[in-house]
């Protein structure tokens, strides 16, 4: 027997109950459910019966490589844990020396930093490219058009760009939407279409992109562009989406669909205003800097410059003492608020029953207390109120 084969059953003669122990907890484990807690892929997934009303229920692939990560960063939380539960019964003992204390932040940073990790490799596992989501569009689109006497051309660009596939079904359901209503409304019939000038096959194309912390996906079709779009509006508040559509006659139309990058965690800014909490998302921040009372903002080169207050049609408490250097669609702009708080990764919650403008949701901050994540896009695209009066510094 060779060496490493001695130790091995030393040391299970010697610890039999530590040994059983460990064996009985492994035992113990439900797998499946840690696999779906990591991953948020089922183990094993039925597909319910098919209907003529249901959306089509997506089950894209999970990368083997980008679970690999996942068990070492969990054992490392295991062990950084008991660490932890060690230097704080030391503490609680009266061991409050200056060694242990500096232990302590440590582990506490580590912790910190691992449960970061964790969290970059769970999103990382969730993403998928949406070229699976489309693989069969060409063949959908020859089902759609067929009975129509039309002929399209599919072409797509882009699609290895990546978002959460948790948004897969639902996307599915407002793209074969839009799609829908194109083929049907906006798309000639062939003769039609000759007489015209036309090509007698359509041409519809579908781009994918990140911008920021959204993704852009772009349908656009040569056709007569006289959709009613009041009419064919897509189901987009559970993706908690925009649509912009542009409308050329005797070109088409172009639609615009302006997704989150995840509909998990979200990085945010927090900032203060009138003595309330709201959350930036931090792919728009570019940087914080302070603001002086009574400066003009009206200097060379200076971006335009939002009250967060009046944005949310707030009172003006008192003059702003901070500025955040924002990057949106329409150009830098710089926002100010009350105070700065800091970087924070929330989960978003929707709200889909109050849908107030400029809010993309709510999470909870660390007090208990309900944030409110800000849409900017909205916000600076909604029409500004009047300008509440902002109150005069006290007097000396």
């Amino acid at each position: 027997m060779s060496d490493g084969a001695d130790l091995l059953q030393a040391w299970s003669e010697a610890t039999p109950h530590t040994e059983e122990r460990a064996l009985t907890a492994l035992a113990k484990l439900d797998w499946e459910a840690l696999y779906t807690a990591f991953t948020g892929l089922p183990v094993t997934t039925v597909a319910p019966p098919a209907t003529p009303t249901a959306a089509r229920q997506i089950a894209p692939e999970c990368d083997s490589d980008r679970l690999e990560p996942l068990l070492p960063l969990a054992c490392e939380i295991g062990l950084t844990k008991d660490k932890l539960h060690t230097l704080t019964h030391k503490i609680l003992l009266g061991h409050a020396d200056q060694a242990t204390l500096k232990a302590l932040d440590q582990t506490l940073s580590q912790l910190d930093r691992l449960i970061a990790d964790l969290d970059d490799a769970i999103m990382e596992a969730r993403m998928q490219p949406i070229g699976r989501l489309l693989q069969d569009y060409p063949r959908r689109l020859r089902d759609l058009a067929g009975p129509l006497g039309k002929e399209v051309e599919l072409k797509w660009v882009g699609e290895e760009t990546e978002l959460d596939r948790a948004m897969f079904t639902d996307l599915d359901a407002l793209l074969m939407h839009l799609i829908r209503h194109i083929v049907v409304q906006d798309i000639e019939p062939p003769t039609e279409r000759q007489a015209a000038g036309k090509p007698t096959k359509a041409r519809l194309t579908l781009s994918a992109s990140q911008v920021g912390d959204h993704i852009r996906i772009e349908i656009a079709g040569d056709g007569r562009g006289s959709i009613d779009m009041d009419a064919t509006r897509p189901p987009i508040d559970t993706l908690k989406a925009r649509l912009d559509s542009a409308l050329t006659p005797g070109q088409g139309s172009h639609h615009s669909v302006w997704l989150p990058f995840t509909l998990a965690t979200l990085p945010v800014l927090v900032v203060d205003c009138n003595d309330q909490s709201f959350a930036l998302p931090l792919s728009l921040v570019q940087s914080v800097v302070p603001i002086t009372p009574g400066v003009s903002a009206d200097l060379h080169d200076a971006p335009p410059r939002h009250s967060l207050a009046r944005l949310l049609a707030l009172e003006e408490r008192r003059p702003p003492t901070q500025g955040v250097l924002l990057d949106v669609a329409g150009g830098p702009c710089l926002l100010t608020v009350d105070a700065c708080r800091g970087r924070r990764d929330i989960i978003v919650k929707p709200l889909p029953d109050i849908q107030p403008q400029g809010i993309a949701g709510a999470a909870l901050a660390g007090d208990g207390f309900l944030m409110l994540v800000l849409d900017m896009a909205a916000l600076l695209a909604a029409p500004l109120p009047d300008a509440p009066a902002v109150p005069a510094p006290p007097s000396p």
